[in-house]
């Protein structure tokens, strides 16, 4: 475990304010939904990531993860987890949280991905280079009623993980090895897509506010010098962010009572949840999580079923999968 302090490393001083735009598009789900026949649906539900149709209505709140992510703490040693503060008391963010929230497979990467091409050349042209616009595209056009009933969900597992999963900028292009991977379904089910969508998600949440508020800072006396009016910045979240959205509320009680509704029981965790506003604002963040004399915080997730301990313990060592 990491040695704590409770030394913030954005000085409140310096705190700023953002609008973070998550890479990772929950609209995903709701054309795959669209797209799927019932046959296909049924069969996408048996993949690894068919517990992801049962989703709820979930809105990407950039005020609440930026306004998180100011209170980081600083760490001693580094080691692969998140620490934020909330009336002074440290609270955790790691892959065990993660798993928790998302359910996806941890585990050791294979050394060699090399699979078939047949799906580039049959509904990609055989293009060596494939962008996001092309993946965009090529499953708006499909036909899924006249698409062979397994290119239809091995597609539609492409379109995820590139579009949703990874949550990756416009500009970056398509890695060969997902599609050739995803055309052998036992091979792909039991990839380690936890570890992958953890491993970018943490990276891009330790390193995304290193600098900003000294950017912010210096863009708003620039503009207000020319007379002009500087309220934000901006910059994006990669990997699957929502998952950190989502711990918010597991972690901070009075989070999860006023900013959304908790359906049901339902496991992983991230199933439980309904959004309720479309954005949240920031006086409601400080007045319901940080301004509260003693508000209710699991430091670190606590499996609730037996089921749930087995994910926690592979997921802290990654050899193994939830």
């Amino acid at each position: 475990m990491a040695k704590l302090t409770r030394t913030l490393k954005i000085k409140k001083a310096d705190h700023f304010l953002a609008q973070p735009t998550t890479l990772s598009h929950l609209w995903v789900i709701d054309k795959i939904r669209e797209k799927l026949t019932e046959t296909q649906y049924q069969m996408f539900r048996k993949t690894c990531f068919g517990h992801f149709l049962d989703l709820q209505a979930l809105k990407f709140s950039g005020n609440l993860v930026h306004h998180v992510l100011l209170h980081e703490v600083q760490k001693e040693s580094v080691e692969n987890e998140l620490w934020f503060l909330v009336q002074n008391t440290p609270i955790r963010f790691s892959r065990m949280e993660f798993g928790l929230i998302t359910g996806l497979n941890f585990g050791h990467y294979p050394q060699e991905l090399g699979g078939s091409t047949r799906l580039r050349e049959t509904y990609f042209d055989g293009s060596p280079v494939i962008t996001f616009k092309d993946i965009d595209l090529a499953y708006d056009r499909l036909d899924f009623t006249t698409v062979d009933d397994m290119d239809a969900v091995k597609l539609s597992l492409f379109f995820f993980v590139e579009r949703l999963l990874l949550g990756r900028p416009t500009r970056h292009r398509s890695d060969p090895w997902v599609l050739e991977l995803v055309d052998d379904l036992d091979k792909f089910n039991s990839y380690p897509w936890g570890s992958v969508a953890w491993d970018r998600t943490y990276q891009n949440l330790r390193k995304v506010l290193i600098g900003q508020a000294e950017k912010f800072k210096n863009k708003k006396a620039n503009r207000e010098m020319s007379g002009e009016e500087w309220k934000h910045a901006a910059y994006n979240l990669e990997g699957f962010p929502i998952a950190f959205q989502l711990w918010i509320y597991e972690a901070i009680s009075s989070a999860g009572t006023h900013f959304v509704v908790c359906n049901n029981a339902r496991l992983p965790r991230m199933l439980r949840w309904k959004s309720t506003k479309k954005n949240i604002r920031i006086r409601d963040i400080y007045k319901h999580i940080f301004d509260l004399k003693s508000p209710k915080l699991d430091v670190m997730l606590e499996p609730s079923f037996e089921a749930e301990g087995v994910a926690v313990c592979r997921a802290a060592g990654g050899n193994h999968v939830i």
